[in-house]
C-alpha cells in the first residue's frame, strides 16, 4: 500500500493541532479521533505526522509537548506546580519523562538553563 503524501495545508492544519494544548492536556491520543476533531481522512493525517514530526506515535508527541512547556515553567515555579500544569499526574511523573526526553534531570537543566548566568 502507497503512502499518503499530505499537501502543506493539511501538514500545518495537523501540526498547529498537536502543538496546542488542546491535542496534549486533553490526552486524546487516538489516531481516528484526532482526524475526526480536524475533520481530516485518517491517512491525511498519519501522512502528516510522518511528514511535519517523523513520528506517528501521539502519546509520544503529546509528552515532549509537555516536556517543552515544563521548561518554560522551571525557572519560574515548584516542580510540583510545574507537573500539574503541564498534565503530568505527579511530579515524579515529570522528572520520569523529563529525563527521557532531554537527557537530564529537571533540577540539573534548571541550574544549567535558570542559573547560568
Amino acid at each position: 500500500m502507497r503512502a499518503v503524501e499530505a499537501n502543506c495545508e493539511t501538514c500545518m492544519y495537523v501540526e498547529t493541532y498537536i502543538l496546542s494544548k488542546d491535542f496534549y492536556m486533553n490526552k486524546l491520543y487516538d489516531v481516528k479521533n484526532c482526524s475526526y476533531r480536524l475533520r481530516i481522512p485518517v491517512e491525511d493525517f498519519v501522512s502528516a505526522l510522518d511528514q511535519c514530526f517523523g513520528e506517528r506515535n501521539l502519546k509520544r508527541l503529546a509528552v515532549q509537548m509537555r516536556v517543552e512547556d515544563a521548561k518554560a515553567l522551571l525557572c519560574k515555579l515548584p516542580l510540583a506546580e510545574v507537573a500539574k500544569l503541564c498534565g503530568f499526574s505527579h511530579r515524579l511523573s515529570l522528572i520520569y519523562h523529563f529525563w527521557r526526553e532531554s537527557g537530564k534531570l529537571p533540577s540539573v537543566w534548571k541550574r544549567d538553563m535558570c542559573f547560568s548566568c
